[in-house]
């Protein structure tokens, strides 16, 4: 397996990027940082943070410490990884949450190669496209989790177009975006990275084959967004300009589409930009 390329942009000047993409060995990852809700009264993070970025800078650091133990077993692998956060989040926490809502979460995905035999687990949002042996693959993630994120975005898109501006819609649907928050990592919720909860137990494993030469993909949604939001291109479509054009141009591409819909009239969505994060991978 062949790192091609990565990228990784914040969506905003005001915040740090909460994505992360990393590589070890035969094993890559995107993480997805979900961003806060504590309006400035932050759980762990220090200067220059946020509590998201905090959770996905830690666990890069222990997945490009780790990751190669753990090879295809991706259940011990976020189990381990949610026992060292917690672990983390103790030592270093300026206050406990009041609410589950206010804990730090990130949605992940991470792919493991051995001779053109992949294992891939997914938490939350993050998505694959993989060329595979019976083609094209892609596995958008938790169902709950996006019928979640299309009802807050639905509601704070009626307030947009009769009138008000992005954030201050985004302001008055805080009060759903927090219950949809407090799904997470609970049954009949959705799964995801984070401090507590036992969301190994429920992650999406695949079990693929790829092509000789084959690609995949790994994004977060701010990426996808190509795809999900913006609907420019099909799963395959993106895939192909990858390849054929590399990450950068289609990292534009995203920003000029948010900078032509600032308030989110023709795209609905939460917030202006999102952090932007995708590699691109050959296997050999």
């Amino acid at each position: 397996m062949r790192i091609i390329e990565g990228i990784s942009e914040r969506g905003s000047m005001a915040k740090p990027n909460e994505d992360r993409w990393g590589n070890i060995g035969s094993t890559v990852w995107v993480l997805d940082g979900a961003t806060g809700l504590n309006k400035g009264n932050p759980l762990v993070a220090g200067e220059g943070q946020t509590d998201a970025s905090w959770l996905v800078t830690h666990a890069n650091a222990f997945l490009l410490d780790k990751a190669s133990e753990y090879q295809d077993d991706m259940r011990r692998l976020y189990k381990d990884l949610r026992g060292y956060l917690e672990a983390r989040f103790k030592d270093e926490a300026i206050r406990m949450p009041k609410n589950k809502n206010e804990e730090p979460l990130s949605s992940g995905v991470v792919l493991y190669e051995d001779s053109r035999k992949i294992t891939i687990g997914q938490l939350g949002d993050c998505i694959p496209i993989i060329e595979t042996t019976d083609g094209i693959k892609s596995f958008l993630g938790s169902e709950v989790h996006h019928k979640i994120d299309e009802y807050s975005i639905s509601q704070a898109h009626k307030l947009v177009l009769e009138g008000l501006p992005l954030l201050e819609a985004r302001e008055k649907v805080l009060d759903i975006i927090r219950d949809g928050r407090n799904k997470a990592n609970i049954e009949d919720g959705y799964w995801v990275i984070g401090i507590t909860g036992e969301a190994s137990e429920h992650a999406n494993i695949y079990n693929l084959a790829v092509k000789k030469d084959g690609y995949a993909l790994l994004m977060s949604d701010g990426f996808y967004s190509l795809v999900q939001t913006y609907n420019k291109y099909s799963d395959e479509e993106l895939l192909e300009a990858v390849k054929d054009k590399g990450l950068e141009p289609l990292y534009k591409e995203i920003r000029q589409i948010e900078n032509d819909d600032p308030e989110a009239f023709q795209y609905p969505r939460l917030k202006k930009g999102d952090d932007t994060t995708a590699v691109l991978v050959q296997f050999d």
